[in-house]
């Protein structure tokens, strides 16, 4: 018995060409290798499990390489730990002594072609570091560049944004997941049941390195129970998630759509995390609207949460209009902006914005 990496660090994408589902972003930082031109400072933005931080090793290895294409091969491929590719967590180290620490160590000429300072979380700096970055990410020293990954670009003031290039990664859609999750069972030569991979894919909303690891799962149950049906396996997967933030998102829902304060209040304080549930309210939403308007568009995920949510809220709203989920939307939008913004303590904030007439 021995502990394993797990599949989605396993199979992290190691090249352009393994990223699925963010082919906009994908051919702007290709477009910079081949024209030579490097931004100074590039702040990745979307959802958990997009591969923001997988994107910018990526970026990092192919600035770095002898033929500028991660061959693989080059004395910069091989480096392990790389000396010029600097990765911290600001969930971790986000005070002023961390930054000052960081801006120290550009200081030293890079060893190959780029010194790359990767910064996951990057959201959680506090006010003093930000304002302590602020000169060195507009004017770093020759041959150094920043890259800022995070789920929350709304905390950044306008003076950090503005010294950025901003790419933004979408939610890959079902199709791009399925492709993926493909590859690593092939990898892993792993044969799996009809219509496994799009039941993961629609499960996990989007998120790659979610999904993997739900595969991983599936596979483990199989080697549990290989006689399990394969409709049996598809359902158990299809249904992972937190149903009691689910719960919770669908009465706060329901009771912005029926204009009852009291249903959204008494939901609000039955919530366990203030973030899921708004995220998951968002997203819920979304859905919702995409169905009101007949959208077929590959982005809505078509997964059990998400049906379950829609079929509860035309029942309980029977004359729910697309208007009322716009009006929800901007009440949710604007709660999650006052929450990055305003030191408040979140269930009263969320009551404030939430249940105000």
């Amino acid at each position: 018995m021995k502990t394993v990496q797990s599949w989605a660090v396993k199979h992290r994408p190691q090249q352009f060409d393994d990223v699925v589902g963010q082919d906009d972003a994908v051919s702007r930082l290709k477009g910079y290798i081949k024209r030579g031109e490097i931004p100074n400072a590039i702040m990745f933005t979307g959802p958990s499990g997009t591969g923001k931080t997988t994107l910018a090793r990526i970026f990092a290895r192919y600035l770095n390489c002898a033929t500028n294409d991660a061959c693989g091969t080059c004395p910069s491929c091989k480096a392990t730990p790389h000396p010029d590719i600097d990765e911290s967590n600001a969930g971790e180290a986000r005070g002023i002594d961390d930054m000052r620490a960081l801006v120290n160590k550009a200081k030293y000429k890079p060893r190959f072609n780029v010194r790359v300072f990767i910064i996951d979380e990057a959201h959680q700096l506090t006010p003093q570091s930000r304002e302590a970055f602020l000169k060195p990410l507009e004017e770093p020293p020759p041959n150094t560049m920043y890259i800022l990954c995070t789920t929350d670009p709304q905390k950044f003031p306008t003076t950090i944004v503005n010294r950025c290039t901003v790419i933004n990664l979408d939610r890959p859609d079902v199709d791009a997941v399925v492709s993926r999750l493909r590859v690593v069972a092939k990898a892993e030569k792993q044969k799996l049941p009809k219509g496994l991979c799009t039941a993961i894919a629609e499960a996990t909303g989007g998120c790659v390195r979610e999904a993997i690891t739900v595969l991983s799962d599936a596979i483990s149950l199989l080697a549990e129970k290989p006689d399990m049906p394969p409709e049996k396996l598809i359902s158990t997967v299809s249904q992972l998630g937190d149903a009691a933030t689910a719960v919770v998102s669908t009465k706060i829902l329901i009771g912005l759509y029926n204009s009852k304060p009291s249903v959204v209040a008494r939901a609000v304080f039955d919530m366990q995390d203030a973030v899921q549930t708004i995220n998951l309210c968002m997203w819920f939403n979304e859905y919702l609207l995409a169905q009101l308007l007949k959208s077929q568009t590959k982005a809505v995920f078509h997964s059990p949460a998400n049906r379950d949510f829609a079929a509860a809220a035309r029942k309980q709203c029977p004359d729910l209009k697309v208007s009322d989920v716009l009006f929800a939307q901007r009440r949710l939008v604007n709660l999650r902006n006052q929450m990055h913004n305003v030191p408040t303590k979140e269930v009263s904030m969320m009551l404030a914005v939430l249940t105000d007439d």
